[in-house]
């Protein structure tokens, strides 16, 4: 009995001591910008194999967006600190803004991986899966080896749910 206890007091610590967090990586808009452009440049040169003015007005104005935007892109990691310690609990949901606000994908499921150097978010992208991997002690964050988002990690106020 007194080893059942124990177990219930350590399993409601350590849920106490979980918290969930939000961390959002972003990149800046002017090289969004310019890439945009470049994009729809290409689109109008007719020798271009995907030769089309009507993606290249798309893009213009995807571009357009960039001009007055916080972000060129902005992916948004909602997950649990207990995630980080405990494999059961390394799940992740990931909200994605492309294109200086002007495409927002749908909420996707993931998973948490950690090392005491990189925490590495994967999820299932358009075509195969994807990961993001972020540095621990610089809050950069990237593809692969790239570091090129620059993140910051926010408190989740849960204290209103219902459930």
């Amino acid at each position: 009995m007194r080893i059942l206890l124990s177990l219930l007091l350590a399993s409601f610590a350590t849920i106490a001591i979980a918290e969930p967090k939000q961390l959002v990586c972003e990149l800046p808009a002017e090289p969004e910008e310019k890439e945009l452009r470049e994009v729809a440049n290409k689109h109008r040169d007719p020798s271009w194999e995907w030769y089309s003015l009507e993606e290249a007005e798309r893009y213009d104005g995807y571009a357009d967006l960039c001009l007055s935007a916080a972000f060129g892109r902005q992916i948004s990691f909602v997950f649990d600190t207990e995630g980080l310690n405990n494999p059961i609990f390394a799940s992740v949901e990931v909200s994605d803004t492309q294109v200086c606000g002007g495409i927002v994908r749908d909420v996707r499921k993931g998973t948490v991986e950690t090392t005491p150097s990189v925490i590495s978010f994967t999820l299932q992208g358009l075509v195969n899966l994807i990961t993001i991997n972020v540095d621990r002690k610089t809050l950069k964050a990237g593809f692969f080896t790239e570091r090129n988002f620059t993140c910051v990690l926010k408190d989740i106020d849960t204290s209103e749910n219902l459930l």
